[in-house]
C-alpha cells in the first residue's frame, strides 16, 4: 500500500490564510534549519522541475504538507523546525498532528463528482489569452483533455498504476469552469507584480475514487488544484 506522510498545523485563529500564506510564512522566518526539500528546492535552493512530492495544502484552521513514501523521512524530522517557524510569531499559538494516509485511484460502479481548486492552468501568457477566447464547450473540450494528462501525471508522483485513468478516459468529464481572480507573481528583488497567472475552480466527474490528496495543475505545492468531492446539495 503505496502511502503519503502528513503533517497537520491547525492554528487558535478565526482568520482564514491560504497553505501559500503559511510556506511563505514559514519561508520568511528566517529559521535556517528548515531544510529546502519542505519548499521543494533543492540544496542550492532552486527550485525542484519535476511534480513535487512535498507540498503545503490547506486544511480545517490551517494547512498540511503532504510528502511521498521517498520524502517522508525528510518531512517527520523536520517538525520542530517548523514549529520554530511559528513560536514567537503572532502565529504561535497552534496544534500539529502527524499520521500516515493511504494514496490511491480505485475505479468504483458510481460516478462521483470533484471540484479542483484554484487550478493554474498556464503560466503562459499567449496560451491563456487563446484559451479565453475560446466558446465554453471548446473550454470544457481543452480543460478535459488537460485534466486527463495531469490526473496521470499525478498518478506517476505518487506511484499509483496511471492505467485506472486510461481505461477511464472517456468517462472523465468537465461539468463546469469557473473563473478566479489571477495570481500575482512578484519579482522578488522589487516585490513589485511581474505577471499575473489565471486559475479556475473546475467540477468535472469520473468511475474512480481517489484516496489521499490529489492535486492538478500548476504550483502544487503551493496548495494549488487540490481535488476534493462534491458533496450532494454543496
Amino acid at each position: 500500500m503505496l502511502e503519503q506522510h502528513v503533517i497537520k498545523f491547525g492554528f487558535d485563529s478565526r482568520e482564514k490564510r491560504s497553505a501559500e500564506y503559511y510556506r511563505g510564512f514559514a519561508a520568511n522566518s528566517g529559521n535556517r534549519s528548515l531544510p529546502n526539500i519542505l519548499f521543494w528546492r533543492n540544496s542550492d535552493n532552486k527550485s525542484i522541475c519535476e511534480t513535487p512530492e512535498v507540498r503545503w495544502v490547506p486544511s480545517y484552521k490551517g494547512f498540511s504538507i503532504v510528502a511521498s513514501e521517498g520524502f517522508g523521512e525528510d518531512l517527520n524530522s523536520s517538525v520542530s523546525q517548523l514549529m520554530g517557524a511559528f513560536l514567537g510569531t503572532e502565529l504561535n499559538a497552534f496544534e500539529v498532528a502527524r499520521r500516515s494516509q493511504r494514496v490511491d485511484a480505485v475505479e468504483v460502479d458510481d460516478i462521483i463528482s470533484y471540484r479542483a481548486s484554484r487550478v493554474i492552468y498556464d503560466a503562459s501568457k499567449r496560451a491563456v489569452s487563446a484559451f479565453r477566447e475560446k466558446s465554453v464547450k471548446e473550454q470544457k473540450e481543452i480543460l478535459t483533455e488537460y485534466l486527463k494528462a495531469e490526473l496521470i501525471r499525478e498518478a506517476e508522483c505518487w506511484g499509483v498504476d496511471e492505467s485506472v485513468f486510461i481505461d477511464n478516459a472517456n468517462h472523465i468529464i468537465v461539468q463546469e469552469v469557473f473563473s478566479l481572480a489571477p495570481v500575482k507573481v512578484k519579482d522578488k528583488s522589487s516585490s513589485e507584480t511581474k505577471r499575473m497567472l489565471a486559475r479556475y475552480d473546475i467540477k468535472f466527474s469520473m468511475p474512480i475514487q481517489l484516496k489521499g490528496v490529489w492535486q492538478v495543475g500548476r504550483q502544487r505545492s503551493k496548495g494549488y488544484g487540490v481535488i476534493r468531492p462534491e458533496h450532494k446539495g454543496g
